[in-house]
């Protein structure tokens, strides 16, 4: 009888031990999953703080541009934006505003798709790699963020703006009339970043959309 107890012994110890290390693995797994939440939602905030400074930037240009449009004789009217109204001064088809070229033509893949709770896409590049405008328009905002990076934001003079993050480089400045497929920027490793790529996000009425629902980006590109 005292043999077979004590050759119970050990598997006890052992049922106990992997128990307790199921018990660990559960714990860590919850906690990175709650810190993977936490900083999704850092992120949503800055995205919405970033937006509710955005709308006080445009507002102004916003303003320019439509007495520019509405004026029939562009050469009477006065503007510190001289880019701007050369630009507006010769549009001829608004579909270059529309955001629908891929802001990478070099070799990349996506690293995050978009989600609920990621609400843009991240292109993985070499550093380096060439940024271009999804569209025509304006820039912005040109800034450093401390978990975005150098940020580019364009409004498309519509209800789209399109945001450009983690850039290595600025090749614009802001107030910058941009065509459509103009080099903005090179890929970057800039700011909450393990890996150089670029962070792309779509706005609607300040809103942020699906980049898939524009153009088609491939989850390759050689």
């Amino acid at each position: 009888m005292i043999n077979k107890q004590m050759k119970k012994r050990p598997l006890l110890r052992l049922y106990m031990i992997l128990l307790h290390l199921i018990l660990v693995i559960c714990i860590l797994f919850i906690y990175m999953q709650n810190k993977q939440i936490e900083v999704l939602e850092q992120e949503n905030q800055n995205y919405q703080n970033f937006i509710d400074i955005l709308q006080e930037k445009t507002n102004e240009l916003m303003h320019e541009t439509q007495i520019l449009k509405d004026n029939q004789s562009f050469g009477h009217v006065q503007s510190d934006n001289t880019n701007l109204l050369s630009a507006l001064s010769t549009m001829t088809n608004m579909n270059t505003f529309y955001p629908d070229f891929v802001p990478l033509q070099s070799e990349y893949a996506i690293s995050q798709d978009y989600l609920p709770q990621h609400q843009s896409i991240d292109l993985s590049a070499s550093r380096g790699t060439k940024v271009f405008a999804a569209g025509a328009g304006i820039v912005v905002a040109c800034y450093e963020d401390k978990n975005l990076g150098n940020v580019l934001l364009i409004d498309h003079l519509n209800a789209y703006k399109t945001l450009y993050a983690h850039l290595d480089q600025f090749r614009v400045s802001i107030n910058t009339f941009l065509e459509k497929g103009q080099e903005i920027g090179t890929v970057g490793n800039t700011g909450n970043s393990t890996n150089p790529h670029l962070h792309f996000q779509i706005y609607l009425e300040n809103d942020p959309i699906d980049p898939n629902t524009m153009m088609t980006i491939s989850k390759f590109k050689n």
